[in-house]
């Protein structure tokens, strides 16, 4: 049996999406061309009722002609978007029941907080069948901004606006909530603190997010699954834990945070276990599958490497360092490869390096 608690964060979370369901998106085959250039090229996803899924990636990728797909900001060339199992061809933006978060902002000049938050209601009557006023009050409160509903939108600080622009998007009680890299315009330490702020209320609203953003840290600290999206395609989805430690391709390796990626031969394979040679050295590897003669690319996070421990050991000359305050990034040559290393240690000079068969990744040769 439901507490009253229970039953009464039950009654906030409707009313703040206006009684709506959590919506599922699928997009099936999504194809966007301008001109002669596919900005996608066959994209299909499934984002679940009351995920946060965020789409990452270079820019130029497709992550936000996906999410404007999605709004209606683009027609498909090919291909369809359903939003909770109705097809949305045709469907204006405004029918669509999703509420859009820009990266700038957006807001009107001319209007105050309240009227700029009272905006997204333009189309429809406050949700839960409260007064506009209290439906601005509610959000305004949802986003600590309580008492801010006169301030000019010039006097807030970056932050700030974009939590107007989220209350604003919120308003109407969407089924899906997109935001296109929301954070770009803010420095490092309030992106943080907002990012984490908009992850709160997405949990204690349960509404299905779909979230932009060229951050490989954001997109992996937020997220229920990551797509990584490049050349207009989805290279892998998953968990973040997942993708960090077991990309399916080389890209996907590279792209979220440091690695280090070496191409070499399997000389031997002996059940889970494979030997790849790289410039001449001898890696042991855990790699189910392979067999002599296979091309593979063996991948280790720098934070697995260890001064003068594990099974394979990299000799390696140090470049540069760089000091972080919890850790310091080494960077080496390695027989003439780049090499990466995280440690507590201050190194120079010469470094041999080792990690565990198990501390590796063997993606296949693209």
């Amino acid at each position: 049996m439901a507490s009253v608690a229970d039953e009464e964060s039950a009654t906030g979370r409707d009313s703040a999406t206006g009684g709506r369901s959590a919506a599922d998106v699928r997009l099936d085959g999504l194809r966007v061309e301008y001109g002669a250039t596919a900005a996608l090229d066959g994209v299909d996803l499934h984002v679940e009722p009351g995920e946060f899924f965020t789409l990452v990636g270079p820019s130029g990728c497709g992550k936000t002609t996906t999410l404007r797909s999605i709004a209606g900001f683009e027609t498909p060339t090919a291909g369809t978007v359903d939003i909770a199992g109705e097809s949305m061809r045709g469907v204006p933006p405004e029918d669509r029941g999703v509420g859009v978060v820009f990266q700038n902002y957006a807001l009107f000049p001319h209007m105050d907080v309240a009227e700029n938050v009272a905006y997204g209601l333009r189309f429809s009557d406050a949700p839960g069948g409260v007064g506009r006023d209290e439906r601005v009050a509610d959000l305004l409160d949802l986003v600590d901004l309580g008492g801010f509903g006169d301030r000019d939108p010039a006097t807030l600080s970056g932050g700030q606006r974009q939590r107007v622009s989220l209350a604003r998007a919120l308003a109407p009680g969407p089924r899906l909530l997109l935001l296109d890299e929301p954070m770009s315009a803010l420095d490092a330490r309030l992106r943080e603190r907002l990012r984490v702020q908009v992850r709160e209320i997405q949990q204690e609203l349960g509404i299905t997010t779909v979230y932009v953003t060229h951050d490989q840290e954001e997109a992996l600290a937020v997220s229920d699954r990551v797509a990584v999206m490049n050349g207009g395609r989805v290279e892998q989805v998953g968990p973040p834990r997942r993708l960090y430690r077991e990309p399916n391709t080389q890209f996907v390796a590279e792209f979220l945070g440091d690695n280090n990626v070496f191409d070499g031969g399997v000389v031997a394979a002996d059940g889970d276990r494979a030997t790849v040679r790289v410039r001449g050295h001898d890696l042991v590897v855990d790699g189910p599958g392979l067999s002599v003669g296979d091309r593979a690319t063996v991948c280790v996070r720098p934070e697995r490497l260890r001064v003068d421990d594990g099974e394979n050991r990299l000799t390696a000359t140090v470049a540069s360092t760089e000091f972080l305050g919890d850790a310091t990034r080494v960077h080496c040559d390695w027989d003439g490869a780049p090499l990466t290393a995280q440690t507590d240690r201050d190194l120079s000079g010469t470094v041999t390096f080792g990690f565990d068969p198990a501390d590796a990744h063997v993606v296949p040769v693209e």
